[in-house]
């Protein structure tokens, strides 16, 4: 197990106690700030080299590679030609929808200006509307000054028939009491 900075300060530490901190830290020194099994070994090296191919082997395995790869390249390129032929297509196609588009927005401004002249028109029915709304207020106030007028009118006509009903009364009372009298004389 590899000892972290901390792990080799505590160990450090401890051994300055004990041995002194020159050879403390001499001795921290012998241990490396890795685990052991990464450490190479000669065997470890020797069995390294015996796995590699002689230069000979490997030139010509990397020969046969660059063939390989010129043929898988010479493939790719002509995968890639297909693919550029394909998105030249989708190319056109979104040319195709953008023309569309183009059209459907110009339908759309049309509809648009349509719009502006149907809330124009609106605008001027509020206006007409507004107005014919003071109108019919002017009407109602008139109606209204009428009615008081005409109220004012009943009453003055109640007023002047009471009075003319009281002197027919008066009236039918004196021709009465003289047709009396006039009877009482002829009799």
């Amino acid at each position: 197990m590899a000892l972290d900075e901390a792990g080799r300060f505590r160990i450090t530490t401890k051994l300055a106690d004990t041995l002194g901190q020159d050879d403390a830290a001499a001795l921290m020194e012998t241990i490396p700030p890795f685990d052991w099994h990464q450490i190479v070994t000669k065997t470890d090296l020797t069995n390294a080299v015996k796995d590699l191919a002689t230069k000979s082997d490997m030139a010509l395995e990397f020969s046969t590679l660059r063939e390989e790869m010129g043929i898988k390249f010479s493939q790719v390129d002509t995968g890639f030609a297909r693919v550029d032929a394909g998105f030249a297509r989708v190319d056109a196609q979104f040319d195709q929808i953008d023309a569309r588009f183009d059209q459907i927005d110009a339908g759309f401004a049309r509809v648009d200006a349509q719009f502006a002249q149907v809330a124009i028109r609106f605008s001027q029915v509020d206006a007409q509307f507004a107005q014919v709304a003071i109108g019919f207020a002017h009407v109602e106030s008139r109606f209204f000054q009428v009615d008081a007028k005409l109220s004012d009118l009943r009453t003055e006509l109640h007023k002047t028939l009471r009075v003319h009903f009281l002197a027919l009364i008066t009236t039918m009372v004196a021709m009465n009491t003289m047709m009396v009298s006039i009877v009482a004389l002829l009799r």
